[in-house]
């Protein structure tokens, strides 16, 4: 994408993670994006003991729960996301939210794409101008997805 070698964002996986947003529940999706999150804010967002739980499909059932436990700085902490054929987007408002929290001064900011893709870069707020003058950053409220009213209340259980 020329837009962003023009900003110094050149290599996928070390400048920006590019994947693709349907039939994000399969395999380690959130394990792997997680990690090259990672690896693309040269490790400011570092999170330790990442365990992704989730209770699994579920004949006649369109969604799963996911949850990301990590450790950053010594804080323990908890993103819920629903699985389905999309990826969920609150991961990324969760994650700013936290890295905010963290005193981190970059953040992930998502890049609109031609296809079901989504590139995600990490940088300043000035890195955050420049591409919304340049009309690349992805407009947010369509990528969340709708979750139900008690989305928050639901807890993962062993049965």
């Amino acid at each position: 994408m020329k837009i962003l070698e023009k900003y110094g964002i050149l290599e996928a996986g070390k400048d920006f993670v590019w994947f693709d947003c349907e039939s994000f529940e399969e395999g380690e999706t959130y394990t792997e994006l997680i990690r090259n999150l990672s690896s693309i804010s040269k490790t400011k967002f570092s999170p330790q003991n990442l365990i992704i739980e989730n209770e699994g499909w579920t004949e006649n059932r369109e969604h799963y729960i996911v949850e990301i436990n990590f450790t950053l700085n010594n804080e323990n902490y908890q993103i819920k996301l629903l699985c389905e054929e999309w990826f969920d987007y609150d991961l990324i408002i969760e994650l700013n939210k936290i890295i905010v929290k963290e005193k981190i001064k970059e953040q992930f900011y998502p890049i609109k794409t031609v296809d079901q893709s989504l590139i995600i870069v990490f940088g300043d707020t000035l890195l955050k101008e420049y591409l919304s003058i340049e009309n690349v950053l992805e407009d947010s409220d369509k990528l969340i997805l709708k979750k139900p009213l008690n989305f928050n209340s639901l807890k993962l259980s062993d049965v």
